[in-house]
């Protein structure tokens, strides 16, 4: 299953060299992968020619004016059709994949006919009150629980999945025209259309838990969406409305219709670089406490996790 990764960047400083020399470590010998620049204005142009040159071939850099993620999403994913990929894995620009475990998720989404997207962080199914989604969040998401990092990979299929990484089979991009609806531009919500269009289209979306790596405090880099005026909250808010009406969503999806897949794939332990992250993030998002003695030590804690945590990403090896 040759696949075709996008990671999109505004401004990454130095850690885009150390997250793309980890990220290609992905890719097999049919795969490709696209780095997209957006709206950069620091020395990421120059870095990623010098990968280029490490890459084997096997990296293009696309520029875009500053579009924001789903524009700057469509001006990849126009290029990558043009290679006919299995699949295509969107990535932020502050993940990290493990590969090992993710060479197993590729081997069960190509076993599924019927895939359409899947998400390796969060997935969902209505709630009783229609205007909501009952999410599950994998324990390497920034609210993820807690736990023992074991070699077991778990697998569900849901109505919808949230936040990447993000996995699109090309035949639910063919029926989108490999174009995300530019009306939910700039970010917020195109996941959740995509998952419905997936559904109402007869495929099978999956939120599978997977090893990566993500920190609380790597977080983006725009302090707002720069080309666009709309804040955050405004763009979440409008576009929420927007897929509700866009699909009719109405007290039919009230309940979850029920699903046939809950199950576990024969993974491999994750090295302590995702464990980490795992670890960090747990301290980060931790709930203040009304136990004085509690709060004062999560407060330590977490000034701790935040200077071990930050945008100097831990190098990775050189690519060979």
């Amino acid at each position: 299953m040759n696949i075709a990764f996008i990671q999109i960047f505004h401004n990454p400083g130095k850690s885009l060299i150390p997250t793309l020399r980890k990220n290609i470590d992905l890719l097999r010998a049919d795969d490709h992968f696209y780095v997209v620049l957006d709206g950069c204005t620091d020395n990421s142009q120059s870095l990623a020619q010098e990968f280029i040159g490490e890459a084997n071939n096997r990296v293009t850099v696309i520029h875009t004016p500053d579009l924001h993620e789903i524009l700057a999403l469509n001006c990849a994913l126009a290029e990558t059709r043009e290679h006919n990929p299995r699949a295509v894995v969107h990535l932020q620009g502050d993940m990290i994949v493990e590969p090992l475990n993710f060479d197993i998720v590729r081997e069960f989404l190509y076993s599924r006919t019927d895939f359409g997207i899947a998400s390796l962080r969060m997935g969902g199914c209505p709630s009783k009150e229609i205007s909501e989604f009952n999410f599950s969040e994998g324990a390497y998401g920034h609210k993820g629980r807690m736990r023992f990092l074991g070699a077991k990979l778990y697998v569900a299929e849901v109505c919808v999945v949230v936040r990447g990484p993000l996995i699109l089979s090309d035949e639910l991009l063919d029926l989108v025209g490999w174009q995300i609806d530019p009306k939910l531009a700039p970010h917020s919500y195109d996941d959740i259309d995509l998952s419905l269009i997936s559904r109402e289209s007869g495929f099978t979306n999956y939120f599978i838990e997977t090893p990566y790596r993500s920190d609380v405090t790597w977080g983006t880099t725009r302090n707002e969406n720069r080309s666009f005026t709309e804040s955050v909250d405004i763009s979440y808010s409008k576009n929420k409305q927007y897929v509700y009406e866009k699909h009719s969503l109405n007290q039919s999806w009230s309940l979850c219709p029920g699903h046939g897949v809950n199950l576990t794939l024969a993974g491999l332990c994750p090295s302590s670089y995702y464990w980490r992250g795992m670890l960090f993030n747990s301290i980060l998002t931790y709930p203040d406490s009304r136990n004085l003695l509690v709060h004062n030590l999560m407060r330590v804690c977490r000034k701790l996790a935040f200077k071990l945590s930050n945008r100097d990403f831990e190098s990775g090896n050189k690519v060979t």
